[in-house]
């Protein structure tokens, strides 16, 4: 073949596969665009209001940590009583919504400071929300005024995990792979993300997941040619 006519062969070719790929990626744009719309609708009802509002009921939250709790407890009583009528009315309409019962909170949160003092004074920050909000019969007893530490768990501190989480989603599902199903992207994002360093990977288990889960036989099956034809 000439190779003037060899190149506009590769012309054609990588056209095509461009006008191919096209419509894949303008899915995905509308895909990414209705995501982020999605997730801003959601937020926005977490943080209505003007962007100081929004910022003092994030401060407020500061009160649910136990280890800056006052130990008198005549002030300890009377401690954040102001800031948690400020989330209760910043975040009324997701309460609401949640079955929260507003009435309850502030005595919820009375019983929950004087228990937290007495008998959980001793764990971390994170182990004293889990075990509330997990144990029975904390999470019955203390569960409206649970709802505002739900929120606070679900509110991210920084941006970055999410700017991660987009860039490895980009890195992953390109232009090229644009096929990958939903759940197949989901667990190398996954890997991605939370998965640790690769020197300390042991693949066995998965190899052996991958080779027993297909249908059909797996590459590893493949007969290898006979000694005399391999010579050839």
């Amino acid at each position: 073949m000439h190779p003037e006519s060899n190149r506009e062969s590769q012309i054609s070719g990588n056209g095509a596969e461009r006008r191919w790929c096209q419509p894949c990626i303008e899915q995905q744009t509308a895909v990414d665009i209705a995501v982020g719309e999605l997730l801003f609708s959601c937020f926005s009802c977490l943080l209505s209001g003007s962007e100081d509002q929004a910022s003092n009921a994030v401060s407020c939250f500061r009160v649910f940590n136990h280890d800056a709790w006052p130990e008198n407890q005549i002030q300890l009583l009377n401690y954040s009583i102001e800031e948690v009528d400020v989330l209760l009315k910043h975040f009324g309409d997701i309460l609401k919504k949640g079955g929260c019962n507003a009435n309850k909170v502030q005595e919820e949160w009375q019983n929950l400071k004087v228990l937290v003092t007495s008998t959980f004074s001793d764990k971390n920050y994170l182990a004293l929300w889990q075990t509330l909000l997990t144990k029975e019969p904390y999470k019955h007893d203390f569960e409206n005024i649970l709802h505002l530490v739900a929120i606070m768990l679900l509110l991210p501190i920084s941006s970055a995990q999410c700017e991660r989480g987009f860039s490895a989603r980009n890195r992953i599902k390109n232009s090229v792979r644009s096929s990958l199903h939903v759940s197949t992207t989901e667990d190398l994002m996954r890997i991605s993300t939370e998965g640790g360093p690769l020197e300390t990977f042991d693949p066995t288990n998965s190899a052996i997941h991958w080779l027993s889960s297909s249908k059909r036989s797996r590459r590893p099956n493949y007969k290898e040619w006979p000694e005399f034809v391999s010579q050839v």
